[in-house]
């Protein structure tokens, strides 16, 4: 639905003046998109092609590429040299980035995401792409695939580090079974579970080469017994959190699970009221609304760990 091509000039004190183009290209529904052709005159030429494709049979995504070979020159005007910039040198260095997005909807109950971000350094999206810098400072690339069984889901995680500029931990992988809160048989109570096994690894950025390696499994029960009294619903809920580390904070040393007990209760209730409007305004169609409020109220008590936070490595 985007124009064939698109030409937007323009002058700004980084670029000084600058003509960014676009041209679309339409195969089918399956395979188009647009290629980048720019020019700034304090930077040159840069360019790059995006592909969308859809309807394969294992999902769809979308492919972006940026390439420059970016030449800071030194002079406020191109043909103006001036004789104050004699002395100042044009530096040249090559950017880019290559970003892949894909989803595949595996069946109605499985889904795979993957997401590819590769960049020459940490700040060529916040120079030419800087709303969707703004939305996402600092992609990850990752592959993440989930699972929904009956009041639970599975889900699987591949997180790498891919540019050795940036701090990242690594999951290597990260597998969590999770449960929704649901009745245990026929009893009044109910419980919510969540099991997470995490092989991490800590990359600091180059040139340091220091990284640390853990595994961690983190096993989380809550159990709650919601009721009502009058017209509040109160639920008191206790729970407890395991978690095993391969490692404290030297690698010789190991440790023991770590117990965290809490318990606590939700009060909460509802106050609505209907307000006869009946309205077409802008197509919403509206016959009467509904305003709800609802007061909560929840105390939560936390018992100090088994381990203190002071023996384990932060990751």
């Amino acid at each position: 639905k985007r124009p064939r091509v698109t030409v937007v000039p323009g002058h700004s004190k980084d670029w000084g003046i600058f003509v960014l183009s676009a041209w679309r290209y339409y195969f089918n529904e399956t395979v188009k998109g647009r290629f980048h052709l720019d020019w700034r005159e304090r930077k040159d030429i840069a360019w790059g092609p995006d592909l969308n494709y859809g309807d394969t049979p294992f999902g769809k995504g979308d492919i972006r590429t940026y390439y420059m070979h970016e030449r800071n020159i030194a002079t406020k005007r191109i043909w103006r040299p001036g004789k104050k910039n004699f002395d100042r040198r044009t530096t040249e260095r090559e950017r880019f980035r290559i970003q892949w997005r894909h989803r595949w909807e595996v069946d109605e109950d499985t889904d795979l995401l993957l997401e590819y971000h590769r960049l020459s350094d940490p700040n060529i999206i916040k120079d030419y792409s800087y709303r969707e810098y703004e939305k996402d400072s600092r992609p990850n690339s990752y592959l993440l695939g989930t699972h929904i069984i009956p009041n639970a889901n599975i889900s699987f995680l591949m997180q790498k580090r891919i540019n050795r500029f940036q701090s990242e931990i690594e999951k290597l992988p990260e597998i969590t079974f999770e449960t929704t809160e649901h009745k245990i048989g026929s009893s009044p109570l109910y419980i919510k579970h969540k099991t997470t096994f995490s092989s991490l690894n800590e990359k600091e950025a180059s040139p340091s080469e220091v990284d640390y390696n853990l595994t961690r499994l983190d096993v989380f029960n809550q159990f709650s017994l919601p009721s009502k009294v009058a017209f509040f619903e109160f639920k008191p809920f206790v729970s407890s959190r395991q978690t095993y580390f391969s490692r404290g904070l030297y690698e010789d040393e190991s440790l023991s699970p770590r117990t965290v007990f809490s318990t606590g209760a939700d009060l909460s209730t509802k106050f609505f009221r209907i307000f006869e409007i009946n309205t077409d305004v802008w197509g919403l169609d509206i016959n009467r609304l509904r305003h709800v409020i609802t007061p909560r109220v929840k105390y939560t008590y936390v018992h100090d760990p088994t381990i203190p936070p002071l023996s384990l490595i932060h990751i």
